[in-house]
């Protein structure tokens, strides 16, 4: 278990990446609070996915807009797919399973 940081506050989907230049995982905070976290670039172009739109339990790449599930990975292309991590609230700090 890795601890990332923070949790966030606020009705709004929130996308952060977890780490310095995005290299490390991205973290988001869906409208329904649910927290996921995935790696944070996309395998088409590797486009940054902490830069995309989170809502529907899907992420969207910023870049070609192919569409990942937050909770499976699986991309809106058969062969594509991102490694999602196990992700807690406690205390106020948000806990990354790796």
């Amino acid at each position: 278990m890795r601890r990332e940081g923070q949790g966030q506050d606020g009705p709004a989907a929130l996308i952060a990446p977890c780490g310095q230049s995005g290299k490390l995982p991205a973290r988001r905070r869906q409208r329904d609070d649910h927290l996921f976290a995935t790696q944070n670039r996309c395998p088409h172009k590797q486009g940054p996915l902490a830069e995309g739109v989170a809502g529907g339990g899907k992420v969207i790449c910023p870049l070609h807009s192919h569409k990942f599930d937050l909770a499976t990975g699986q991309g809106s292309e058969p062969h594509e797919c991102v490694k999602v991590f196990q992700v807690e609230e406690r205390n106020g700090e948000v806990l990354l399973h790796r």
